[in-house]
């Protein structure tokens, strides 16, 4: 998604509302498909596009992360698509991340 500080604010609200409408409806299609569907590339990818940074982190975890966030997405209305968005940020920046050891 293209945003720049320099477009006018009602054109950078509709880029994010639309953007946050189709990861609900990416949302909706998993839920009804199931994450065991899902290959690890694919569940990075979705995790990628949910403001996760899935580097460090195994299949098994983003896959957690993914239930959480699926759990939530499920819970909310589309008029609720602003919780939706600072819960990005919120289960993004506090999720445990698994950083890489330091040989000594």
């Amino acid at each position: 998604m293209f945003l720049s500080p320099h477009m006018p604010s009602f054109i950078l609200r509709h880029r994010i509302r639309s953007h946050i409408m189709e990861i609900r409806h990416l949302d909706q299609a998993l839920n009804s498909l199931g994450l065991h569907e899902l290959s690890e590339d694919e569940l990075r990818n979705a995790c990628y596009v949910r403001g996760l940074n899935s580097v460090h982190l195994n299949a098994a975890e983003c896959k957690d992360w993914l239930i959480k966030w699926l759990q939530l997405s499920k819970k909310l209305k589309d008029s609720e698509a602003s919780l939706l968005l600072h819960s990005m940020v919120l289960l993004s920046t506090n999720y445990l991340k698994k950083l890489p050891e330091k040989s000594k």
